[in-house]
């Protein structure tokens, strides 16, 4: 097998799965945001973990017994595999497909290591014709840019001369073919019968290595302000391909481990501004978008990396573009967080102005996610007028349904349904839609009652610990029925529906994706369901001939007797369409993410039970805190439009 086969082999087979998929992991011991994480030894006996796996390096250790190694040796000696079949085990796990072994294949690889020393040793030309007489203009430019000495021995930088054939007559002194160096992407093309040329001329070269070491490209930033292009790249070649490749991977590799992240940056001019403010641990794209591969290897390297980009329009789309590529692919444990530098700022700028402070406190900054996802849709929607308004949301749902990962999905739909609409209340100021005593609905500011509850059911426990369970009134069914989504929850979206129909027939999948506990209320859903899906456009008169067709009547008589939704203005049959779907929906929004937090709590406490561990009382721990701040947030409920 050919070296580049196995070194991407290598990098895509992430020894956390491989070895993960066939032994278990010592919870209690590992950390895997760390990137550390321990198990008992499979290849001798022990009942306490000693077998130790650094995900960042790809290695494991076993302190019992010695063995160590990477994902083929654990392959080979867990599945008792020689290293070609190893490797095709390794291979059909991620859906690589194996090259032939042939003389051709071989001829490749020999071919390929000889291209490696080809740019090794026009790095090491370039390096010193910086050191020397031609470079006195490189230098004189990297030192008004402060790039000392010991930043450019860091980086290997060097310079290509302002001749057509500097690097091509020295190589020729070194033997070494034209060809190859066209293979490399060292001469430029020559269609014409022009004599041969150097790809780079009067530029500061800055070499890319892979995440061995090697030297795999270029790129060149031009010394003369009449340059067609400030910055070249080296063209696609059998060592380069700039969609998959991460400048500063080999020198940034112990930095992220250090750091626990990584940031994202636009070119390498950005990277060595960041080297010189101490930030060790960036890396950036060759001249291109973000790629998948891109993504793929920063998330193989940091659960949260930093993306970094300028201030200037063409940085926010960018950031724009890369939230679309990592939404379909966001797992659990996974995310982003995003870095916009001030207005005309790249890292450089920042460093000059600030020093290494202002960076640091720029990255200190950085917004999540969700926060970019919001950001992106308000660039272009507005949430002034209605029709602004339907299609902002429109966009959140559209960006969100992106998202593959059932759980992440509904908790980033969760958060940012929520800002739309507190969004709107504050552009309102805060005022909401309630009825008069003439029977018109006007805004003004709502106690969360309507005109006529009786004093006894306005001081009722139950409805202050529905509306406002924040409120410090006592809540029998705190943790149980209002905390989780429970039934009187489940009565109030139904009763909404029933008064609104409507709403139904614009959310329907969001209503049969709800989960209704309550036997009856179930039995109300689903009828429900089948009238609005058979007969459109029935209103609650229809739908209460339909439930009593059904032999159901009661169970919606019943449901539109309760007090407790009587008084609340939004349910009720003359509330206004608009406001009573918009209140519908952050309450379906608002019983989802209690729904979600349950099964959460549930899952937690059973791990607790089953390991009374740290790590699972944490865990735990998290999230009774995230079930006490949806509490709190429900106390927006009573605020406003209930």
């Amino acid at each position: 097998m050919s070296d580049d086969f196995i070194n991407e082999l290598r990098r895509r087979s992430r020894i956390e799965d491989v070895v993960g998929s066939r032994i278990e992991f010592d919870r209690a011991k590992s950390n895997p945001r760390k990137g550390d994480l321990w198990a008992c030894c499979p290849f001798h006996g022990e009942k306490t973990p000693s077998f130790h796996v650094l995900t960042d390096k790809g290695t494991y250790h076993c302190f019992g017994c010695g063995v160590h190694g990477d994902v083929f040796s654990f392959v080979m000696e867990y599945e008792n595999l020689g290293f070609f079949d190893a490797a095709k085990r390794l291979a059909g796990d991620i859906g690589m497909e194996v090259p032939e072994r042939t003389p051709e294949a071989a001829a490749k690889a020999k071919m390929r290591r000889s291209l490696q020393d080809v740019m090794e040793i026009a790095n090491e030309f370039y390096k010193s014709q910086l050191r020397s007489g031609p470079g006195e203009q490189a230098r004189e430019y990297l030192k008004g840019r402060e790039l000392e000495r010991d930043i450019q021995d860091r980086f290997s930088l060097g310079y290509a001369p302002n001749q057509p054939d500097a690097l091509l007559k020295y190589m020729k002194i070194e033997n070494i073919d034209p060809e190859m160096l066209r293979e490399v992407g060292l001469l430029a093309r020559n269609d014409e019968g022009r004599a041969d040329r150097d790809f780079f001329r009067n530029r500061i070269m800055f070499p890319v290595r892979d995440p061995e070491g090697r030297v795999i490209a270029f790129g060149g930033r031009a010394l003369s302000p009449e340059a067609r292009a400030k910055y070249m790249n080296s063209p696609a070649t059998t060592l380069f391909d700039k969609s998959r490749v991460l400048y500063n991977m080999d020198l940034a590799r112990k930095a992220i481990r250090d750091a626990g992240t990584l940031i994202t940056v636009e070119g390498y001019m950005d990277v060595i501004a960041l080297a010189r403010a101490g930030i060790n641990h960036s890396v950036a794209p060759m001249g291109t978008a973000m790629t998948e591969d891109h993504l793929s290897e920063l998330w193989r390297l940091a659960p949260e990396p930093l993306i970094c980009f300028d201030g200037d329009e063409a940085g926010k789309r960018a950031a724009s573009r890369v939230v679309e590529l990592a939404l379909p692919r966001l797992q659990t444990g996974h995310s982003l967080k995003f870095v916009i530098l001030p207005e005309g700022q790249d890292p450089d700028d920042l460093l000059r102005a600030g020093g290494a402070g202002a960076v640091k406190e720029a990255m200190s900054k950085a917004s999540s996610l969700s926060d970019m996802i919001w950001q992106v849709t308000a660039s272009t929607n507005t949430l002034t007028t209605p029709e602004g308004q339907a299609q902002f949301q429109a966009e959140l749902d559209r960006l969100t349904g992106l998202i593959q990962e059932n759980r992440s999905r509904q908790f980033f739909a969760q958060a940012l349904n929520d800002r739309f609409y507190a969004t709107i209340r504050e552009a309102r100021g805060g005022k909401a839609w309630t009825k008069g005593q003439g029977g018109s609905w006007s805004k003004g500011q709502n106690k969360g009652f309507v005109s006529g509850a009786s004093n006894a059911l306005k001081r009722s426990t139950l409805a202050q610990g529905i509306l406002n369970p924040a409120s410090g009134a006592k809540n029998p069914l705190k943790h149980t029925e209002i905390t989780l989504g429970g039934r009187h929850r489940e009565q109030l979206l139904l009763y909404t529906l029933v008064n609104h129909p409507g709403i139904l027939e614009s959310h329907i999948e969001a209503f049969v994706a709800c989960e209704i506990h309550d036997p009856e209320l179930k039995t109300l859903k689903t009828a429900l369901f089948e009238a609005v899906s058979t007969h459109p456009g029935l209103d609650t008169e229809g739908l209460r001939g339909h439930f009593k067709n059904r032999g159901i009547g009661d169970i919606a008589a019943r449901l539109a007797a309760q007090d407790v939704l009587k008084c609340l203005a939004f349910a009720q049959i003359d509330a206004e369409p608009k406001m009573a779907e918009e209140h519908w929906l952050e309450v379906l929004a608002r019983h989802n993410t209690a729904a979600a937090l349950l099964q959460d709590l549930q899952n937690a406490e059973r791990a607790f039970v089953n390991e009374r561990t740290e790590d699972n009382l944490e865990r735990l721990r998290d999230v009774q805190n995230l079930l006490a701040k949806h509490e709190r947030g429900e106390a927006v409920l009573a605020s406003d439009a209930l």
